[in-house]
């Protein structure tokens, strides 16, 4: 039986929602710049503002602290490896919904109102997600797992 491999599922996840940020920022810029869209609620500017930036504050703090309470979980669970890297992997996967779901919204409404402000907003969500890369080490140390664990952890062991 081939046994999954949750170091390298990790980064992949974690790839993909960079990956998938930074398409949609991308193509963002380039529609609005070649004229291709126009924005079409710029009088909602100030409303919208206000509203995803109360939105990703509130997602930052909750998103981290949530994130800190489920990795210690995490970390003093006496089960087996796969059970605390299972917790380590769902912890991680709330922390960057809560980052990506306030950099989606900045980027629409920078659809909808054209301000860049917005665009920094995604920005800043996006290097918080790229400061919090799943790192092979930093889940060894973090999860104090054995060699025996990682074996198991890496679909080489029983």
């Amino acid at each position: 039986m081939l046994l999954p491999n949750y170091f390298r599922t990790l980064r992949l996840v974690h790839l993909g929602m960079i990956f998938g940020l930074l398409l949609f920022l991308v193509m963002g810029i380039l529609t609005l710049e070649t004229g291709m869209y126009h924005p079409f609620a710029p009088e909602l500017d100030r409303t919208l503002q206000v509203i995803t930036i109360l939105l990703s504050a509130a997602a930052t703090v909750v998103g981290f602290n949530v994130f800190k309470r489920k990795i210690l979980a995490a970390r003093n669970s006496d089960g087996p490896a796969a059970g605390r890297i299972r917790l380590y992997m769902s912890a991680c996967f709330l922390w960057w919904a809560l980052m990506d779901a306030p950099a989606m919204l900045a980027l629409l409404c920078f659809f909808m109102v054209g301000n860049y402000a917005f665009v920094a907003l995604a920005g800043f969500h996006l290097l918080v997600l790229l400061l919090f890369m799943p790192r092979k080490q930093n889940i060894i140390v973090l999860l104090q797992l054995t060699e025996a664990d990682l074996g198991q952890l890496e679909g080489k062991g029983q």
